[in-house]
C-alpha cells in the first residue's frame, strides 16, 4: 500500500471506443522513491473513477500525515526530545507495517537535526563572555570586570539619591498622590522596564548551559563515546559562574532602581525618560563590546571581541534543558508580577494618605492686616490681625471636602489646645 504525494496520469479516447478510454502513461511519486512508471494498458471509465478515487483519498492521508509532523515537530520548539517508541510507526503501524519506512526515518533525521540544533549555544556578545572565554589579569577580563563595575556603580547613585531625597517619615519620599494618567504610565513603565531587561534571564541560562555541559561531559565519559567534541572548549564551574552571578547582580539592581524612580515620578514623560536612562545604564557592557569589537580600544580587545565562543552539550542534558527554560520563564513572570504588586501597594497606601505630610511648620513673617473682618461671639468685628500670630506647627485633623485639614498646636507643648480654638488650613475650591 502506497501513499502517494504526487500523481499524473496520460490519457487519450478511441474515436470507438469512448467506453474504454487508453492510458498512455501513469506516474506515481511516493515519498522519497523513484517514480513508479505504469506502462500503457486499457482502462473502463468504472475502473479509472476507482483508481483516481483511491489516489485521491491516499492523497489526502497523505497531507493528514503531513500536518501530524509539523504539529509534532512544533512541540520539539517548547520540549526537545528524542523519538520515543511512542512516535515510531507514524505511518507504518496504521497500515499494517512495523517496520520504519523510508519517510519515517527522513522524519527521525528530522527531529535529531532540531535538537541538535539547540546544542551548541553559542556565548552572548558582551564584556561578560569575556570573563569566560580570556585569562585573568588580560586586558579582556579586566576590561569585563571593569564594564560592569561602570554599570553598578551608576545604578547604586541612581539609588543613593532616591534614597537621600526622602524623609524618616516617607524614607522613598513618594508623592502623596499622582494623577490617573501617571498611575498607568507607571504600571507600563515597570512593564516595559522588566521586558527591556536581559541579564537575568541571560544569567540565569548560562547557568543553565554549565550544568547542561557538565551533564553531558559526565555522560559521554560514563559510555565511552567521547560525547563533547574534542575541538569545543569545557569551561569550567568558576568561569561559567563569574559572569553569570555578575549579570544577576546588575539585572536585580536594576529592577530596584527602575521601581523607586518610577513610583516617585509624577509626570509620565518622567517616568519614561528615568525607564531609558536606567537601561542605558545596565547595557553599558553592550557599548563597551561593540566598541572593542571595532577596535577603538586597542587590537588585543578587537581581537578578543571577534572571536565566537560556544558550549556544546549533547542529547543526555535535553531534560535538564527543558526545566532550566522553564524557571527562566517562571523567574521572568515572577518579576513582572512582583512589580505589579508593589505598585499595586503603593497606589492603594496613596489614595489612603499614607504618604501624606503628616504635620507642617507655619511661619507667616510680620505682615499685619489693619481692617479685618473677626467673628466674635457670633458678631463680625474690624480689628488688625497679625499673621505671625498663626505661626507655629500645624498637624494632619480629618479632611475638608476631600482633602488633608491641618490644625494648629499648642506653640508651649506641641498638644492640642485645651481652652483655644486653634486655626485650621483648609482647602478651598474656587467656583
Amino acid at each position: 500500500t502506497f501513499l502517494f504525494s504526487q500523481v499524473s496520469v496520460e490519457m487519450d479516447s478511441s474515436p470507438g471506443e469512448k467506453d474504454a478510454p487508453s492510458v498512455r502513461m501513469v506516474s506515481i511519486v511516493c515519498g522519497n522513491m523513484d517514480n513508479i512508471q505504469i506502462p500503457q494498458r486499457q482502462l473502463s471509465w468504472s475502473d479509472f473513477n476507482a483508481l483516481r478515487k483511491e489516489m485521491h483519498e491516499n492523497q489526502n492521508a497523505m497531507q493528514e500525515k503531513q500536518n501530524q509532523m509539523q504539529e509534532y515537530i512544533k512541540t520539539l520548539e517548547q520540549k526537545p526530545i528524542g523519538l520515543g517508541e511512542e512516535h515510531v510507526g507514524l505511518l507504518g503501524k496504521e497500515h499494517g507495517n512495523v517496520g520504519v519506512s523510508p519517510l519515517e526515518m527522513e522524519v527521525q533525521e528530522t527531529l535529531s537535526m532540531i535538537e541538535a540544533r539547540y546544542d551548541k549555544y553559542e556565548l552572548p556578545m558582551s564584556t561578560y563572555s569575556l570573563l569566560m572565554t580570556e585569562e585573568m589579569r588580560s586586558v579582556p577580563f579586566v576590561t569585563g570586570i571593569i564594564a560592569w563595575a561602570f554599570s553598578m556603580m551608576c545604578l547604586v547613585l541612581a539609588l543613593w539619591n532616591e534614597f537621600d531625597n526622602g524623609s524618616p517619615e516617607n524614607r522613598l519620599g513618594l508623592p502623596a498622590g499622582v494623577q490617573t494618567e501617571v498611575i498607568v504610565a507607571q504600571y507600563l513603565g515597570v512593564l516595559v522596564g522588566v521586558l527591556m531587561e536581559d541579564e537575568i534571564p541571560q544569567g540565569l541560562e548560562l547557568i543553565g548551559k554549565g550544568a547542561e555541559q557538565k551533564l553531558s561531559r559526565r555522560a559521554s565519559l560514563g559510555d565511552g563515546s567521547g560525547g563533547v567534541d574534542d575541538t569545543t572548549r569545557l569551561f569550567s564551574t568558576r568561569r561559567v559562574f563569574l559572569p553569570a552571578l555578575l549579570r544577576l547582580s546588575i539585572g536585580y539592581m536594576f529592577i530596584i532602581c527602575l521601581f523607586i524612580v518610577v513610583v516617585r515620578e509624577s509626570t509620565v514623560l518622567d517616568i519614561f525618560f528615568d525607564v531609558l536612562a536606567l537601561e542605558f545604564v545596565e547595557n553599558i557592557d553592550d557599548v563597551i563590546f561593540g566598541l572593542s569589537k571595532r577596535g577603538f580600544f586597542g587590537p588585543t580587545l578587537r581581537d578578543a571581541t571577534n572571536k565566537t565562543h560556544y558550549i556544546e552539550t549533547t542529547h543526555a542534558s535535553h531534560k535538564f534543558r527543558w526545566w532550566t527554560k522553564r524557571i527562566i520563564r517562571f523567574v521572568y513572570i515572577f518579576n513582572i508580577l512582583l512589580g505589579i504588586a508593589s505598585l499595586t501597594y503603593v497606589s492603594t497606601m496613596q489614595k489612603k494618605g499614607y504618604y501624606r505630610c503628616k504635620s507642617v511648620s507655619v511661619t507667616f513673617g510680620d505682615a499685619a492686616w489693619e481692617e479685618a473682618f473677626v467673628n466674635v461671639g457670633g458678631v463680625q468685628e474690624r480689628r488688625p490681625l497679625q499673621y505671625a500670630n498663626f505661626n507655629g506647627i500645624y498637624e494632619e485633623d480629618g479632611t475638608h471636602d476631600g482633602r488633608p485639614k491641618y490644625t494648629e498646636r499648642n506653640k508651649e507643648d506641641g498638644g492640642m489646645f485645651k481652652r483655644t480654638v486653634g486655626a485650621e488650613i483648609v482647602f478651598l475650591r474656587s467656583h
